[in-house]
């Protein structure tokens, strides 16, 4: 993550060199999922390297931050019993019989078991990551985007519009990607490493 941390603080410096309009207008790092290291740690080289300069950082934001599996993981069922998805009685039965830092399927404890199999069932048809809005429940509309989609009238398969579009080889070639004509699409979660 160092390491990513100095590419993208070079890659900043280099962009402004070439752009010096740019200069001194005020910074704002942002980005979500892995992003709760990689921003922080751009932020601290930023201020490491030039507290007083052209890079003026004013803030950093971080959405669904990955930062402490743990912390993360807790914080998600506190958020689930405290708006009613999960009960009180499941997240005490969890915090009693899961031990977050280690517990994975092969070593998971049969109470934990239970009680991760009865969350999992409260939770299956919400979108985790917006409780409030529907699921996309037809996978293969991804092609056209609705019309006239508003923030009242939320659509749930709009992800999937962007990864369609995305994978379309016409755009691949106007952002220069996938040069190397990977055999499989892109997701923007992928497990293919």
């Amino acid at each position: 993550d160092r390491n990513t941390a100095s590419d993208n603080y070079i890659f900043l410096v280099k962009w402004l060199e070439r752009f010096p309009e740019f200069k001194g207008r005020d910074l704002y790092i942002g980005g979500e999922s892995y992003a709760g290291h990689y921003v922080p740690q751009l932020a601290h080289t930023i201020l490491a390297h030039h507290p007083k300069s052209f890079l003026n950082l004013k803030g950093i934001l971080i959405g669904n931050a990955v930062i402490n599996d743990e912390t993360d993981l807790m914080g998600m069922y506190d958020f689930f019993e405290s708006h009613a998805l999960i009960s009180e009685d499941s997240l005490l039965q969890l915090k009693n019989n899961c031990d977050l830092k280690t517990e994975s399927a092969s070593v998971m404890t049969e109470e934990c078991a239970v009680v991760s199999d009865q969350i999992d069932m409260n939770t299956y048809y919400l979108d985790i990551y917006n409780i409030y809005a529907p699921l996309c429940l037809n996978s293969t509309l991804t092609r056209r985007p609705k019309r006239g989609t508003t923030i009242r009238d939320f659509d749930p398969c709009s992800d999937n519009y962007v990864q369609a579009y995305l994978n379309r080889h016409e755009v691949q070639v106007a952002l220069h990607a996938n040069g190397t004509k990977l055999p499989y699409e892109w997701m923007p979660c992928s497990s293919v490493i």
